[in-house]
Protein backbone atom coordinates (compact mmCIF):
# COMPACT_ATOMS: atom_id res chain seq x y z
CA UNK A 1 0.00 0.00 0.00
CA UNK A 2 1.95 3.15 -1.31
CA UNK A 3 1.56 7.02 0.11
CA UNK A 4 -1.60 8.64 -1.70
CA UNK A 5 -0.39 12.27 -3.62
CA UNK A 6 -1.63 14.29 -1.32
CA UNK A 7 0.70 12.29 1.75
CA UNK A 8 3.25 13.11 -0.48
CA UNK A 9 3.64 16.66 -1.23
CA UNK A 10 2.83 17.21 2.85
CA UNK A 11 5.98 15.33 3.02
CA UNK A 12 7.93 17.31 0.58
CA UNK A 13 6.51 20.55 2.06
CA UNK A 14 7.46 19.87 5.58
CA UNK A 15 11.15 20.01 5.74
CA UNK A 16 11.43 23.64 3.52
CA UNK A 17 8.29 24.95 6.11
CA UNK A 18 10.24 23.38 8.80
CA UNK A 19 13.19 25.48 7.78
CA UNK A 20 11.64 28.83 7.19
CA UNK A 21 10.23 28.36 10.71
CA UNK A 22 13.49 28.01 12.15
CA UNK A 23 15.21 30.95 10.34
CA UNK A 24 12.16 33.37 11.20
CA UNK A 25 12.45 32.18 14.79
CA UNK A 26 16.39 32.91 14.41
CA UNK A 27 16.06 36.17 12.87
CA UNK A 28 13.95 37.40 15.51
CA UNK A 29 16.08 36.21 18.93
CA UNK A 30 18.77 37.70 17.27
CA UNK A 31 17.66 41.04 15.98
CA UNK A 32 19.20 42.72 18.84
CA UNK A 33 22.70 42.05 17.88
CA UNK A 34 22.52 43.38 14.73
CA UNK A 35 24.92 46.61 13.55
CA UNK A 36 23.91 47.92 10.01
CA UNK A 37 26.16 49.79 8.41
CA UNK A 38 26.06 53.74 8.10
CA UNK A 39 27.10 54.27 4.69
CA UNK A 40 26.28 57.78 4.93
CA UNK A 41 27.97 58.82 8.15
CA UNK A 42 31.61 61.12 8.27
CA UNK A 43 34.14 59.79 10.71
CA UNK A 44 36.47 62.52 12.04
CA UNK A 45 39.70 61.35 13.65
CA UNK A 46 42.45 64.03 14.63
CA UNK A 47 40.52 66.99 13.48
CA UNK A 48 40.65 65.99 10.17
CA UNK A 49 37.68 63.91 8.23
CA UNK A 50 38.96 59.91 8.14
CA UNK A 51 38.57 58.42 4.89
CA UNK A 52 37.42 54.64 4.62
CA UNK A 53 36.54 53.96 8.41
CA UNK A 54 33.51 52.75 8.85
CA UNK A 55 30.37 53.34 10.94
CA UNK A 56 27.57 51.01 12.55
CA UNK A 57 24.43 51.49 14.75
CA UNK A 58 23.23 49.07 17.22
CA UNK A 59 19.40 48.63 17.67
CA UNK A 60 19.86 50.85 20.68
CA UNK A 61 21.45 53.37 18.91
CA UNK A 62 25.20 53.31 19.88
CA UNK A 63 27.60 53.66 17.73
CA UNK A 64 30.80 51.30 16.17
CA UNK A 65 33.65 53.16 14.39
CA UNK A 66 36.43 51.35 12.55
CA UNK A 67 39.08 53.65 12.19
CA UNK A 68 40.87 53.45 9.14
CA UNK A 69 43.91 55.47 10.82
CA UNK A 70 44.05 53.53 13.71
CA UNK A 71 44.81 49.85 12.24
CA UNK A 72 41.11 49.40 11.95
CA UNK A 73 40.85 49.17 15.22
CA UNK A 74 37.02 48.94 16.80
CA UNK A 75 35.33 51.66 18.83
CA UNK A 76 32.05 51.93 20.67
CA UNK A 77 30.61 55.15 21.31
CA UNK A 78 27.60 54.95 24.10
CA UNK A 79 24.92 57.34 23.98
CA UNK A 80 25.58 58.36 27.38
CA UNK A 81 27.91 61.57 27.75
CA UNK A 82 31.33 61.09 26.59
CA UNK A 83 31.99 57.40 26.87
CA UNK A 84 33.87 55.33 24.31
CA UNK A 85 35.49 52.14 24.67
CA UNK A 86 38.07 50.15 23.05
CA UNK A 87 37.29 46.76 21.44
CA UNK A 88 40.47 44.88 19.85
CA UNK A 89 40.14 43.63 16.14
CA UNK A 90 40.55 40.00 15.38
Amino acid sequence: MGLTLGTRRTLAILPWSLLIALAGCTLLLTQDYWWPRQPGATVSYGGSVSNGSDVYRAPNRDLMVSLKEDEGNLYVVYRGPGKVSSCRSV
